[in-house]
């Protein structure tokens, strides 16, 4: 194993890493290659160890950023959707109620005013007929008087 560069600038030494495990991609690894292509090399792996490596204990860390958001948008569509979802079936809960109270409440209105004018029209049919009657028997005292 060997010890790599970190890029820091007081050339402290992180953690012995094989080297040849890190390689660019897309890159072909050539062992005749110059000096200075080795200084670009060293500078690219030290990046890619600096990025991995904690550069207080030399831990690598972990990254939880990319599953996590990942997991957090694809939950946030599901919510998203399933919210949308409960706001239609609320609406169409709601349309449905409110035309089946308009429709009973047309209906029954309709029905009570129909009854209304019924118990009303015979209602003031026996309070014609009873002054009918009273106005037949004062004409009647009056003719026998006569």
């Amino acid at each position: 194993m060997a010890n790599t560069h970190t890029g820091f600038e007081d050339d402290e030494i992180v953690n012995e890493v094989d080297v040849d495990s890190y390689v660019k991609p897309n890159k072909k690894v050539d062992d005749n290659d110059n000096d200075n292509d080795d200084d670009d090399d060293d500078d690219s792996l030290a990046s890619l160890v600096s990025d991995d490596l904690d550069a207080t204990t030399g831990a690598t860390e972990t990254s939880t950023e990319d599953p996590s958001d990942n997991k957090h948008e694809i939950g946030g569509d599901e919510s998203a959707a399933v919210f949308k979802q409960r706001l239609v079936v609320f609406l169409i809960l709601f349309l449905a109620a409110l035309g089946v109270s308009l429709t009973v409440y047309c209906l029954t209105a309709a029905a009570e005013h129909a009854e209304f004018e019924a118990q009303f029209d015979s209602t003031a049919q026996k309070v014609i007929d009873s002054f009918q009657d009273i106005v037949v028997q004062k004409f009647s005292a009056l003719a026998s008087l006569s």
